[in-house]
């Protein structure tokens, strides 16, 4: 069993840091905890989009094709741009609200 505790971060915001195991939804996580809005939790909706800055970029999976094509349609096509309810966390993470 690993000891391994991640930090979610929230800079220029009041929420206070979370910490969690690695491989926990962030979605999930932060619902309610955090700055990100949360709708369908399916990554249909667009609700979570969010600039996420990993401490380890390996760590942070590529987001899915179906998830491309949803940050495309909004018009936030970018390397920090995620859908918060799509990640799995592996790594530390700063999140900056869109």
């Amino acid at each position: 069993m690993s000891d391994t505790v991640h930090r979610i971060h929230f800079p220029a915001t009041d929420a206070p840091d979370v910490t969690c195991a690695p491989g926990t939804n962030l979605g999930t996580l932060i619902d309610g905890r955090g700055p990100i809005e949360f709708g369908c939790f399916s990554g249909v909706c667009g609700t979570c989009i969010a600039h996420i800055r990993p401490a380890d970029p390996q760590k942070l999976a590529e987001p899915s094709e179906a998830e491309r094509a949803l940050l495309a349609f909004f018009g936030e096509e970018g390397k920090e741009t995620r859908l918060a309810c799509r990640v799995r966390v592996h790594t530390d993470l700063e999140i900056h609200t869109v």
